[in-house]
């Protein structure tokens, strides 16, 4: 078993992306309002345990909604596509874009 093998044995695995929800606007909103709430939190002082006890809520919040929620599903009704095979690499691109972001 290799180093990297050993590392990446205790990171978690991708869900199955049939089981992932479709995107909501309270999903979304729980991920900007905890990032506007850091941007606030930084500019104020004495606020730095405060933050660093956010963090690990924010980052985990916006790791789970990247991973567990099906943007193409949500472009499909939108749009009014009648399936969503059309947007599914938006999913990639999502879990990309958010997790970069972050």
């Amino acid at each position: 078993m290799t180093l990297i093998d050993r590392a990446s044995s205790h990171l978690p695995g991708f869900p199955d992306a049939s089981l992932r929800k479709p995107l909501t606007l309270i999903d979304i909103a729980l991920v900007i309002l905890s990032y506007y709430a850091h941007a606030v939190m930084a500019m104020l002082p004495g606020t730095f345990w405060f933050r660093a006890t956010l963090l690990p809520f924010t980052l985990w919040l916006a790791w789970s909604r990247a991973v567990m929620l099906d943007l193409a599903q949500y472009l499909a009704n939108a749009l009014g596509v009648a399936g969503s095979q059309r947007f599914t690499h938006l999913n990639f691109a999502w879990v990309v874009s958010n997790s970069l972001f972050k």
